[in-house]
């Protein structure tokens, strides 16, 4: 029987926006993890399915030559490429890579097409990434594997020496993401040198991998550029990470920054994520403020646990749930998806969540830090993992990394179904440092 061509097409047009709307919920501040499952992600994979019944008919007639489209959008370009690994052959998946050969790394057609390979469930696609890499070719290939690998959690064996001391800055700050995972210290000692790198993309991911991984230096470095008054394309990751893993005296350098106007946004969102009780002082006396009011909110809510679900301490017209809003495609094919996800923060009361902080301020606090409004333990790190609004995740899956020594790891990044099942093998006894470090002395 001949494919119903006009239905596989509306497959693949409904997947390109849910993908889209998916993508976007992924940094949102009003959807939880199993929202994302119930909602956008079933969509999702319904309308994949609903590809994969077309078989290998549909990838010469519909996905190949969506793949080489002018203009190709970044969700497009992942639709297709997840359909195509579905149902391809290896052969078939290879004739991606010829694609990905013509691309430029960050453009959106190779942003998709990697993005495909990081998303896919293929049989064996992880041995089939380090195969590929193993052969070398056109540094946006290569980048795009090394990318989708380290995504993936991969061990890259002995094919990450090669591509950690390549040029192209958009492999090398790749591979060292790559090399994380890997369990040979030989190929994690090509790392440390990286962090002196000129790309900051480079320096940013050899910083991160060496604090996930313990490197020497790791921590001076997040150190330095969290506080230097140089330029630094990375200062809020920088700051924190230094909020997360610092002690109390790093926390309150953090927090000093708020007097900085520049920097008050970036120090606020990374302070929260250390969690002292003084942060939350600090984003009271912010509540009224038009710029860092809503994130203020958020971090009442992140650190002390103050409640969304109570609508005395917030304004009105607060989205709170989402698993059946998505309209049908032909009413938002137009829509704008590209808003600032901190646009979407939940407005705070200021009078009801500084009367609510003043009476939970007067019990015992004694923790030097808190989460959700309970002293922060590496059960409550992974209990946040399941149930804070998914723009936080990311940061709180960093640090069960870090705190892990990369034995634990939630790809937040990922299909929601396969976070879930990451979640249930999670063990919080792996969270073997669970102080904080002081800033080096002077």
């Amino acid at each position: 029987m001949r494919p119903l061509w006009h239905i596989l097409e509306r497959h693949l047009e409904e997947a390109d926006f849910l993908l889209e709307v998916w993508t976007t919920c992924l940094d949102a501040p009003d959807y939880t993890l199993d929202e994302l499952a119930a909602g956008p992600e079933a969509r999702v994979i319904a309308q994949l399915n609903g590809l994969a019944v077309g078989g290998a008919p549909i990838i010469d007639e519909l996905l190949a030559p969506t793949l080489e489209r002018e203009p190709l959008d970044t969700s497009l370009a992942c639709a297709a490429a997840l359909a195509l690994f579905e149902i391809g052959s290896v052969d078939d998946c290879s004739r991606v890579l010829k694609v990905l050969d013509r691309t430029r790394p960050g453009d959106e057609r190779w942003l998709g097409i990697t993005r495909g390979l990081e998303l896919s469930e293929r049989a064996g696609l992880d041995q089939w990434l380090i195969e590929q890499l193993g052969h070398g070719g056109a540094s946006p290939r290569v980048a795009g594997l090394a990318t989708a690998a380290a995504e993936r959690g991969v061990d890259p064996g002995s094919a990450i020496a090669q591509l950690i001391e390549n040029q192209d800055p958009h492999v090398s700050s790749a591979a060292v993401k790559l090399a994380c995972n890997s369990s040979d210290a030989r190929y994690l000692a090509l790392v440390g040198p990286l962090a002196q790198a000129e790309a900051p993309e480079v320096q940013r991911a050899a910083l991160e991998a060496g604090l996930i991984r313990g490197l020497r230096g790791a921590w001076e470095s997040a150190i330095y550029w969290a506080f230097t008054e140089r330029p630094c394309p990375f200062r809020r990751d920088a700051l924190s990470w230094v909020a997360m893993l610092g002690d109390e005296g790093c926390q309150r350098r953090v927090l000093s920054l708020l007097g900085v106007e520049d920097l008050a946004r970036d120090a606020l969102w990374a302070a929260s994520f250390g969690g002292h009780v003084a942060v939350v002082d600090a984003a009271v006396a912010l509540l009224t403020d038009d710029e860092l009011g809503p994130l203020a909110g958020e971090t009442l809510s992140a650190v002390a646990g103050a409640p969304t679900n109570d609508e005395s301490l917030w304004l009105p017209n607060t989205p709170t749930s989402h698993s059946s809003e998505l309209p049908a495609l032909e009413q938002d094919l137009d829509t704008d998806l590209s808003e600032d996800p901190e646009d979407r923060i939940p407005r705070p009361n200021p009078e009801a969540l500084a009367a609510w902080w003043t009476a939970r301020r007067n019990q015992p606090l004694n923790a030097p830090r808190l989460l959700a409004g309970q002293p922060w333990s590496p059960n409550g790190l992974v209990a946040a993992l399941r149930a804070m609004p998914l723009r936080r995740r990311h940061a709180h899956a960093l640090e069960l990394r870090i705190r892990s020594h990369g034995a634990q790891r939630i790809n937040t990044r990922s299909w929601a179904a396969l976070q879930l099942d990451q979640l249930a093998s999670l063990n919080p006894a792996a969270l073997t440092w669970v102080g904080g470090l002081p800033a080096p002395r002077s």
